[in-house]
């Protein structure tokens, strides 16, 4: 019996001295220490550890602290401390947290100001088309005349109008104006009487006091008397018997804005004199206007030093008198507008001198409650600007400039894109591991 027990011992140590290696689960140790039958925990000779599988992604609720990691502080030293950063990493910090932070090795290295924009929910779907829109003409749309007829997107551009049935990506070309004289560049204005767009004045090189009627239902032209001022850049609006003009540039001087405004009289095809400017808009150009039905509603544009004009009013043409309005959250330049049968919808543009940038914004009057509100820009082409032609079908706005045509609908949830506001924040750099 004791024969027996002194051979076990001896062939176990015999065992765990060859190649100065222990194992423990394992016949052949790959390492001072291995454990496992293919060696899945190693221990060097020099005393490092070479290898560990299947470490567990937790440890034990008895070890550790909570919000806390296991750190080497260099000299093989295991400590449990917040997860921190590397020495040297810059962070961008608000100052109510600045203090916190250098407690935590942080220091103030400078300050950053950064400009941002936020999304805030607002009301409108915006849709672009399937495939490009290109008038027969060739020409590149933007700041043209433009109605719609009750089927037809209509856009006035060197004597003829291209129409557009928005179902379609397909513009057909009107006749020819055969009316002597009429050629305006640009500023000119249109508005829909029902059967017939009307177009005045404008600048071809001179500044125009002239107009045509075009009609679809029969593809011909009709001149209209002769304006008694020369307007461009102004705006019109038909009443359901009349056509009002106001304000606009009636030279290309200095301070040729101005705020005239006239009424012709389909009917008659005559002009009255002039309307009151008794609290009327101030001198404007590039303002947006609608009718809603009994008022015309005026909003935006830009004096003639190029200043952004503000406030909203309101026209009664049944009693000649304006009346003030609430005023937008902000002043549009070059804005156009749609009335969708129970507010006025204002696309215009922003120009900030802090970024040297201009920025679309989109704005709705409410006539019933006298408020403004944003509609949602997310989702609008950037080419599709303050320079795009826009109409109402009805259900939805269209907006064309070159060949990006779009369809919003006043309906749905998006988001409207703020201006970008300037915040300041502290850069902070990690110098001590705390």
């Amino acid at each position: 019996m004791k024969k027996t027990i002194l051979y076990l011992i001896t062939g176990w140590i015999a065992n765990i001295s060859i190649g100065q290696n222990v194992g423990i689960g394992t016949v052949s140790p790959q390492s001072q220490l291995s454990v496992g039958s293919n060696s899945q925990f190693r221990v060097e000779t020099t005393g490092n550890i070479s290898r560990i599988n299947n470490v567990p992604y937790a440890f034990p609720a008895s070890q550790g602290t909570g919000g806390k990691t296991l750190v080497n502080d260099g000299l093989g030293n295991l400590s449990w401390k917040e997860a921190g950063v590397p020495i040297g990493t810059t962070v961008l910090s608000s100052y109510s947290d600045t203090a916190y932070l250098m407690t935590k090795g942080f220091y103030i290295s400078g300050i950053s100001e950064i400009y941002s924009r936020s999304r805030i929910t607002r009301t409108g779907l915006w849709t672009p088309f399937a495939s490009s829109i290109n008038t027969s003409g060739g020409f590149y749309m933007q700041d043209n005349p433009t109605v719609y007829s009750g089927t037809e997107m209509l856009v006035y551009y060197n004597n003829y109008v291209y129409r557009w049935n928005p179902s379609t990506t397909v513009w057909t070309q009107s006749a020819i104006n055969p009316i002597a004289g009429y050629l305006p560049g640009s500023g000119a204005s249109a508005s829909w009487s029902g059967t017939e767009m009307i177009i005045y004045g404008g600048n071809s090189g001179e500044i125009s006091n002239k107009g045509v009627k075009y009609n679809p239902g029969t593809n011909t032209w009709t001149a209209i008397a002769n304006g008694p001022y020369k307007k461009t850049n102004h705006s019109a609006v038909f009443t359901g018997t009349e056509m009002i003009v106001f304000g606009g540039d009636t030279c290309s001087c200095v301070l040729g804005s101005t705020q005239s405004g006239y009424k012709y009289n389909v009917a008659t095809n005559s002009w009255s004199t002039a309307i009151s400017t008794l609290n009327a808009p101030s001198d404007r150009a590039f303002h947006a206007a609608v009718w809603d039905g009994t008022k015309m509603i005026i909003s935006g544009g830009k004096s003639a030093d190029g200043n952004s004009t503000g406030g909203c009013f309101l026209y009664n043409s049944a009693s000649n008198t304006w009346s003030f309005a609430s005023s937008p959250f902000y002043s549009l330049q070059q804005a156009k507008a749609i009335w969708t049968g129970n507010e006025m919808l204002v696309w215009g543009s922003v120009f900030m001198n802090q970024t040297s940038a201009y920025y679309n914004i989109g704005l709705a009057y409410i006539p019933s409650t006298n408020s403004w509100t944003e509609f949602a820009t997310e989702g609008h082409v950037p080419n599709n600007d303050s320079r795009s032609n826009i109409a109402w079908t009805g259900t939805e706005m269209l907006m064309i400039r070159g060949s990006d045509a779009q369809k919003f609908s006043y309906s749905g949830s998006g988001n409207f894109i703020t201006l970008p506001s300037l915040s300041s924040y502290y850069i902070m750099t990690k110098i001590i591991n705390n």
